[in-house]
């Protein structure tokens, strides 16, 4: 028997067979077929089932980690499971293939099951087959049922699966599991596999074959052009009762084929009801930046798929800026982030030369060697680092550090210091806690304040990086997170209200809670209904504007294993005007970087990008300095009182005057060389001409106008 199985292994097909009789039914019902698994999958695949590898030799097995808490006598839940890693990504294609199941009595017969995956790889495909018996399912012909699989680690319910066009003949259904080097290796669990009878068919149901972050970014593209890259991907309408309406965000094109792009489609029932490929490209129309997901419109239903961003806007022209969650960098102790540090400060290292952001808020960073390592491969960039941490300066070494990585080119640090240190015990009144657990027990803010200097122009602000006590562990009486977390937060509004209520400020970093409502248990006591711990910061709309709230709403993710979005960024009505709007995107590495979770972070970076040119107050203004091309124009007379001509200015190009509270008060376009403008109304002041120039930097000139 031992030497069957190797031949097998050794020959790369691989295939097991309970050759005990197949049942159409597991449970006593003719018209209910249900498989818990508790009972059937202790010592091998359950009856009936059938395992057939086509590559690899990882394969689908029983495990004791099932669903429900229906236990078998050993006390365990029993499903399904397969995982392609051992050791590194192999590859394999391995298909389970249920019995054979006569459908001729049922009504609608709807199938459902429970699935989870963890780690990154392929996704699984569902197949039904009227002509399968048994061997090589390869040469059978498979349809394809939509992809009804989990997308997170946790039991997720497929909805009803609508098997009467095949009822007619025998069937068998079939899971096949697909990894390699290349895409990665997801560990996939399957239960409680169930078929039941209808007396109508099920709701439409919605699949794609999109991954959970699978957000779509285009690169930079001009006004009135289109990119280059197209993207696409597929989905199936099961069960359609009329037409399916696809429309995208301004910006975008979406076409069935990859010509002819349309900001939205129609589909009949028949044609959503097949296998279609969309497609998707950057077209815009205006400038500025562009986001917002892919709408599917059918019955009285409204569901959003994916998430498109690009640019008109050049980095040369925005102060870029970025949190991440760096997943305890550097650590080499186990269950401490990804188990190889050097292959994660490798992926790190790609990703931030990929975005090339101005600024980095980073969390978690444990390992400052590392850490160095990191900052040695990043030319142009430097670094601060918080000295407080959880349990004070002797967990230092080995705790989880705040910092900010920035571009000197762009950036210059003025002071940093650590909010909220002076704190005590005794100001701490009624915290729901012990008072010395404040602020995740020493994991205090940290704050910079930086000089930044972008396409001429130069500002000041203050970012507040932040990592907010976490939900790990759960909620309880004796362990109540999210009062704490929500605690800490009121302190931290009231100091910036006080200290910093005039500054531009941002604030960011890994919130460990959303913003449109709280990740926490909210079937806890200690949990005060579904009101994020932001809520403060989330009231006060008239000082504070949550810039990635729209990411949460659009119904994205940013820590991998959950379906929220926990790293956010907020601005303060000081800086709320300069944001580039609809800038907040999902930074997702591109497709080739296999295993991200398990190899770099359970977070993705989130960007967002200030227009400084929009944020030219009084004291901005008088803070920007003539570019070094400046003297390519004439402005004359400076001061001036009634007319302000602009000269020797290229053709098609636009110029602007702007007054001291960064407003557009006229634009005007050279033609011969010359544009002016009526200041004799205008109140007396500085302001700027701004030359828009296609070719070149733009240039900014200061004026006076007198009275």
């Amino acid at each position: 028997m031992y030497l069957l199985y190797f031949l097998l292994v050794l020959f790369g097909k691989i295939h097991f067979f309970n050759t005990q009789a197949l049942s159409s039914q597991t449970s006593g019902d003719a018209l209910s077929i249900k498989e818990d698994f508790n009972q059937t999958c202790v010592e091998g695949i359950p009856q009936g089932w059938y395992i057939f590898g086509v590559a690899g030799n990882q394969q689908w097995a029983c495990t004791t980690f099932g669903h429900k808490d229906i236990h078998t006598k050993s006390g365990q839940s029993n499903a399904l499971q397969i995982n392609g890693y051992a050791g590194t990504a192999l590859k394999n294609e391995n298909w389970l293939i249920s019995p054979e199941y006569d459908l001729d009595n049922f009504q609608y017969p709807l199938l459902s099951f429970f699935s989870r995956v963890a780690f990154d790889g392929p996704r699984p495909k569902l197949y039904v087959s009227t002509d399968y018996d048994t061997g090589d399912p390869t040469s059978s012909q498979w349809i394809p049922l939509g992809d009804r699989f989990a997308r997170g680690n946790e039991w997720t319910y497929s909805g009803k699966i609508n098997l009467a066009p095949f009822k007619t003949h025998p069937i068998r259904l079939a899971i096949v599991y697909f990894s390699s080097p290349e895409q990665g290796a997801a560990r996939w669990t399957l239960d409680d596999w169930t078929i039941t009878n209808a007396d109508k068919p099920p709701k439409p149901f919605l699949s794609t074959n999109l991954g959970n972050t699978d957000y779509m970014h285009f690169e930079t593209v001009p006004l009135g052009q289109a990119s280059t890259e197209i993207k696409g991907f597929e989905f199936l309408l099961a069960d359609p009762v009329g037409d399916l309406n696809i429309q995208v965000a301004e910006g975008f094109g979406i076409s069935k084929t990859p010509n002819g792009f349309t900001r939205s489609l129609s589909y009949t029932a028949e044609e959503a009801g097949q296998n279609n490929r969309l497609w998707m490209r950057f077209e815009p129309q205006s400038d500025g930046a562009f986001h917002g997901p892919i709408s599917f419109s059918f019955a009285d239903t409204l569901q959003q798929v994916s998430f498109l961003s690009g640019s008109t806007l050049s980095q040369e022209k925005t102060l870029d800026i970025v949190t991440w969650n760096l997943f305890w960098f550097g650590s080499d102790l186990p269950y401490q982030g990804p188990s190889d540090p050097g292959l994660q400060l490798e992926n790190v290292s790609r990703l931030i030369q990929s975005i090339n952001a101005d600024i980095y808020a980073l969390q978690e960073i444990t390992n400052l060697n590392q850490f160095d390592k990191l900052l040695a491969t990043l030319e142009g960039y430097e670094a601060v680092i918080s000295p407080a941490v959880s349990y004070g300066p002797e967990a230092f070494d080995s705790a989880q550090k705040l910092a900010f990585l920035y571009k000197t080119a762009t950036v210059k640090p003025l002071s940093s210091r650590v909010l909220l240190k002076g704190v005590t015990s005794e100001a701490l009144a009624e915290y729901p806690s012990d008072p010395n657990r404040f602020w995740a027990s020493g994991r205090l803010p940290f704050l910079m304040e930086a000089e930044t200097r972008v396409d001429g122009i130069q500002q000041t602000i203050s970012l507040v990086n932040l990592h907010a006590r976490s939900n790990g562990g759960g909620e309880s009486a004796t362990n109540p997170r999210y009062a704490m977390r929500k605690y800490d937060l009121a302190v931290l509004k009231d100091s910036l209200d006080h200290y910093y209520g005039k500054e531009p400020l941002l604030i960011l970093g890994d919130f460990n809670d959303d913003l449109d409502k709280t990740i926490s248990d909210t079937s806890a006591s200690t949990v005060s209904g579904s009101e994020t711990s932001f809520i403060h910061f989330m009231l006060d709309q008239e000082n504070y504007f949550p810039v990635t709230l729209a990411l949460s709403q659009a119904g994205l993710r940013s820590y991998i294993l959950s379906e929220d979005i926990i790293d956010h960024v907020i601005l303060s009505h000081e800086l709320a005007e300069s944001y580039l709007s609809q800038s907040a995107r999902i930074v997702v590495p591109d497709r080739g970087w296999t295993n991200f979770l398990t190899n770099t972070s359970d977070h993705l970076p989130v960007k967002i990008r200030l227009d400084p040119k929009k944020l030219l107050a009084n004291s901005l203004i008088l803070g920007v300095s003539d570019a070094d091309d400046s003297d390519v124009i004439q402005i004359y007379p400076n001061p001036a009182n009634q007319i302000l001509f602009v000269h020797q200015i290229g053709p098609s190009h636009s110029v602007s005057l702007i007054n001291q509270w960064g407003q557009t008060m006229e634009t005007r376009d050279s033609r011969e060389g010359t544009v002016f403008f009526d200041v004799s109304n205008l109140a007396g002041g500085v302001y700027l001409i701004h030359v828009q120039r296609k070719q070149a930097h733009d240039i900014f000139k200061k004026v006076i106008i007198q009275k």
